[in-house]
């Protein structure tokens, strides 16, 4: 009998090895028979250049990543950014760094990062940081992103096709991944920082764990290795909690690199088991959305988040293809039947994506791989727990980089096919891919670039988020507070009422409201707005607050100081409101009283002049000009130019006979307020 000829395909019963004609085909056929992870003691001729050419990979990808996100450092704070760093208390000591540890895994992270980073920012008089030290840390964080996106695209196609080629693929990858514009909300604002620190670390933890998987390395290597990225996925867990999306990810890796090299395979048994896995799932599934209660009734429920999600999974990825809606809102209403059309077509082309996926990472495909890392990267945010905002470009962050790479082997398969109905001669292939993928890239980058833009002023950054989410009630109060700071009063009311009509029930936007009425005049009317917003939530602290100082313009005692008394009531350490209510109290004649509650604010914030002042005044009043001086000058030290206490100084030395002290403050004031008749009426009676 003759011998039996191997009978040839695209799978390896001995191997398990299986066919793909992904990005790393080209570069393996080129390769030697030796293993790949081989040493050797002399150096193959062109590493040098190999290494000199995956420099000038780097060097490109940090050049345009600069071209493109350089502008971003001059952004102003925008609307989060003004409670989670430019008014955050707890960033501004470098101690509560050991309280941030504490709650280590509630965005602990993060805040000891924004506490380093306070610590080092230029900041105004009066403690509040600039903006542009925070925002060079977020440039750095999403080059870095870029970095390491590039070395684990490197380093899964290098372990999935036995090669020591796929540099200039996975530059191609981090360069898509890196210019895309649906990443300007993620960049541009500090409040979304969780979200790019997590990516980082979970980048990090990915190329760590796949560097365990190669079992030439040395035991405590892998051991070291491990530990790494053990530590790596606790820190993008404690950044924000989609960090958990990473263990996935790397069971897809390993899927697709254990099934290319053989070292993985599917029998009976296994798909038996993963047909359990699937159907415990799906009845975990019905469980929670028929017996969830509480959670159901969150924010419409589970069912009609996962439903309303499938729309926002598919319009992420439309804005990664076309950017033409990229905005800081988007008017995405949560739907509640599966039967419209629209939402219909959705989930099913959801499901089929995530089939396809599937039945491609079985394959050990790099495409399967990238579908199902989209789908999985977004799972945290974008499927089963419903959320207050139902879209948000910045979680999409992370599962950018899947689309960066299906686009990537896309065009790898369209210059394959070129090149084989062109039976491989010529170059022209090859350049039109390029020139297609460079068009694409450079179109990218200049709507980015121009985006980035937009973020530079608050009025043009929210009136696109009007164009874009009409329906949008925040769209409209973004507008409204950015006209209200540039103190455009009269534009700014019209936009909170055109908010208020969409949703009347946001006690901000009536409180914000109150504000510019009062502002503008209208105190009768922004006085109406306060009580809505007190309304909506008996305990909002500033609404007592704000509303005691418009009642008090009106001189409704009475009524100031019950709001003033509530306020301190939620918050007793409100130095502010024990101010005001003193001052109230000394209108009222009530100047004992009217003493304790300076004294008190004193205790609370000793280096705020404004107390000293009116500590100074009452007890002017009160007869003991001693130390109603002492606390003048205690005003002067902290404001030298307070022109207030230069005058009532000059009058409390004036009365102890000290004139020429007197006469110094008197002079003080005309050099502030050189038309100040008082002052100049003081020094000539002094002189007489």
């Amino acid at each position: 009998m003759g011998k039996r000829k191997q009978k040839k395909g695209p799978r390896s019963r001995q191997s398990g090895r299986v066919k793909d004609d992904g990005p790393g085909k080209a570069e393996k056929k080129a390769l030697p028979s030796v293993s790949p992870h081989m040493k050797s003691s002399t150096p193959s001729p062109g590493v040098g250049q190999r290494k000199a050419c995956q420099w000038l990979y780097v060097l490109g990808l940090v050049l345009g990543f600069l071209l493109v996100w350089h502008t971003t450092v001059n952004v102003p704070f925008h609307f989060d950014d003004i409670s989670v760093v430019e008014k955050n208390l707890s960033i501004r000591k470098l101690e509560n760094c050991f309280g941030h540890l504490e709650r280590f895994f509630n965005r602990g992270l993060l805040m000891i990062g924004l506490t380093l980073n306070y610590a080092v920012a230029k900041k105004l008089p009066d403690g509040r940081p600039l903006p542009e030290s925070f925002h060079v840390v977020n440039l750095l964080l999403h080059l870095v992103n870029t970095l390491l996106a590039f070395g684990l695209a490197r380093l899964v196609i290098r372990r999935a096709y036995g090669t020591t080629g796929g540099t200039f693929t996975a530059f191609a990858v981090a360069l898509v991944f890196a210019v895309l514009p649906i990443h300007t909300m993620a960049v541009n604002l500090i409040a979304s920082r969780a979200v790019v620190q997590s990516a980082t670390f979970s980048l990090l933890f990915l190329i760590l764990a796949v560097l365990c998987l190669d079992s030439v390395r040395p035991v405590p290597q892998r051991i070291g290795l491990a530990a790494g990225a053990v530590v790596a996925l606790i820190c993008s867990v404690a950044s924000k909690a989609v960090g958990i999306a990473a263990p996935g990810l790397f069971a897809l890796i390993a899927c697709v690199i254990g099934r290319r090299t053989g070292k993985l395979s599917f029998g009976r048994r296994q798909l038996l088991y993963l047909g359990i896995i699937v159907v415990a799932s799906g009845f975990l599934l019905v469980a929670l959305i028929a017996f969830g209660g509480v959670w159901q009734s969150r924010f419409h429920g589970v069912w009609a988040n996962l439903l309303t999600q499938a729309i926002v999974t598919l319009r992420y990825l439309k804005l990664m293809v076309w950017p033409a809606g990229i905005s800081v809102e988007h008017d995405v209403a949560v739907v509640q039947t599966f039967w419209d059309p629209g939402v219909a077509l959705s989930v099913t082309v959801v499901l089929g994506l995530l089939v396809i996926g599937c039945w491609l990472v079985l394959r050990g495909s790099l495409l399967g791989l990238c579908i199902l890392w989209y789908f999985v990267a977004l799972a945290p945010s974008s499927s089963l727990i419903p959320r207050m905002e139902t879209m948000l470009e910045y979680r999409a962050y992370l599962a950018a980089l899947g689309f960066a790479g299906a686009l990537v082997w896309l065009l790898h398969k369209l210059l394959a096919w070129l090149r084989a109905l062109r039976k491989g001669s010529g170059h022209w292939p090859t350049a039109s891919v390029l020139i297609l993928g460079a068009s694409w890239v450079i179109v990218m980058g200049v709507v980015t670039l121009q985006h980035n833009q937009i973020y530079t002023d608050p009025v043009s950054l929210w009136t696109n988020a009007v164009k874009k989410a009409p329906q949008r009630a925040r769209s409209y109060w973004g507008l409204a507070f950015a006209l209200d700071e540039k103190g455009r009063l009269e534009e700014a009311i019209s936009n909170y009422y055109k908010g208020l009509q969409i949703n009347p029930n946001n006690k901000r936007a009536h409180y914000d409201l109150a504000r510019a009425l009062v502002s503008q005049g209208r105190v009768e009317e922004g006085i109406t707005h306060y009580y809505e917003a007190l309304r909506i939530m008996p305990n909002f602290v500033e609404a007592h607050y704000n509303l005691a100082g418009a009642l008090m313009g009106q001189e409704r005692l009475d009524e100031a100081i019950s709001h003033y008394l509530k306020a301190l009531e939620i918050k007793p350490d409100y130095a502010e409101a024990h101010t005001n209510l003193g001052i109230a109290l000394e209108r009222q004649g009530r100047l004992r009283e009217a003493i304790e509650q300076y004294l008190e604010a004193l205790r609370i914030a000793p280096n705020l002049p404004e107390i000293h002042y009116n500590l100074g005044n009452a007890l002017m009043r009160q007869g003991d000009t001693d130390r109603a001086i002492g606390h003048y000058y205690k005003t002067l030290r902290i404001n030298p130019d307070h022109l207030g206490t230069h005058y009532n100084l000059g009058v409390a030395l004036a009365m102890t006979g000290d004139r020429n002290r007197a006469a110094y403050h008197f002079s003080e004031v005309l050099r502030i307020d050189p038309g100040n008749f008082r002052a100049r009426q003081a020094l000539e009676l002094l002189s007489q």
